[in-house]
């Protein structure tokens, strides 16, 4: 029996055990309908048994892809897109990143290793916690939760809204280029500062608990129960204030009874510290030493007796009403930052 079929050939019924061999494939077939269909033909769960492996994008160009009741992950990867919806958790070890908006309904948005970034959107979820920093162009809005950075800091071009929790950064910062809106929490710095480079802190009328203002202060190495007795005669008494402090307070008596100013000289302020602060001044005696309060008269500020030409000292001459004779003193000067418009 003759086993060639020759370049073409056509038949009713084509009978065969095996098409092709494994060193000669079938290159091309042409079949309209194959009964029983096999394996190949069947759904995506048929084709996951043998293999789920793919080393190309898996695209869908109109509908979504949907975790029923598992989670979609990204273990060292990124997600990238529009937007990323979702009512439970998304979770990545290492950056989570859309040039749209990122939300979560009632679930966590979580980067264990790696970052939070919108580019472009909005990042809004009950609560966030990014490990390392956590950087949104526009807002970010926590409903329910906590806005947490424990490892890294909190970058924010426009607004940061938290509804009832807080805001925490345990060894970075929080960096928000317009405000931050704490509808119900508070906002807290358990040992960091709150710091108003070019504003202010505001509150509203009769709600400020800005009652006891405690500021980096220097004493001079002098306390109630041990003074300095200030002298008329130069060189005055001076005090050099810590860098980065701008308050002196002194506990003084005079070296001299009959006296009616008490001089001291004040040194490492920052440079033009004339120019470019405003000194307030205030006096007070806190025992009268069995007489009477010596009053306030006036104050005179200038530059450094013992320095004229250092912009990074100054004297002050704090004069009082009557002469002193035992009475204990308390001096307060504080700089404040007033520069001269440019």
């Amino acid at each position: 029996m003759a086993n060639a079929l020759g370049d073409t050939s056509k038949t009713k019924t084509l009978i065969a055990n095996q098409l092709g061999t494994p060193s000669n494939h079938v290159a091309i077939a042409y079949i309209d309908s194959i009964q029983p269909a096999p394996p190949f033909n069947e759904d995506l769960q048929a084709t996951c048994n043998i293999g789920n492996v793919t080393t190309t994008d898996l695209i869908s160009s109109n509908g979504d892809i949907i975790a029923t009741t598992g989670s979609i992950k990204a273990p060292l990867g990124v997600f990238e897109g529009a937007g990323v919806d979702s009512t439970a958790d998304i979770s990545t070890s290492t950056n989570i990143g859309a040039t749209g908006n990122i939300t979560s309904l009632n679930g966590n948005i979580e980067a264990t290793n790696g970052n939070i970034s919108c580019i472009a959107g909005v990042i809004g979820a009950p609560d966030l916690v990014a490990t390392n920093t956590l950087v949104v162009t526009n807002n970010i809005s926590c409903s329910a939760g906590n806005i947490s950075a424990p490892n890294g800091g909190i970058v924010c071009k426009d607004d940061i809204v938290i509804a009832t929790g807080d805001i925490i950064t345990t060894l970075g910062s929080a960096t928000i280029e317009d405000k931050i809106n704490a509808k119900a929490g508070n906002i807290t710095a358990e040992t960091g500062s709150f710091v108003a480079t070019s504003g202010g802190i505001v509150a509203g009328d009769g709600e400020s608990l800005l009652n006891r203002i405690q500021y980096n202060t220097y004493y001079g190495g002098t306390k109630a129960t041990s003074t300095v007795a200030l002298t008329n005669v130069p060189p005055y008494n001076s005090f050099t204030l810590p860098t980065g402090t701008f308050q002196l307070v002194l506990f003084a008596t005079h070296a001299s009874a009959g006296a009616t100013s008490f001089p001291f000289e004040i040194h490492n302020l920052p440079a033009n510290c004339l120019r470019d602060y405003t000194l307030q001044i205030s006096s007070q005696t806190y025992d009268n030493g069995g007489g009477a309060s010596l009053g306030f008269n006036n104050v005179v500020v200038g530059e450094a007796v013992s320095a004229p030409t250092d912009d990074t000292k100054c004297s002050v001459f704090i004069n009082v009403q009557k002469p002193y004779v035992a009475q204990l003193m308390k001096f307060t000067v504080r700089f404040e930052y007033s520069p001269s418009p440019p």
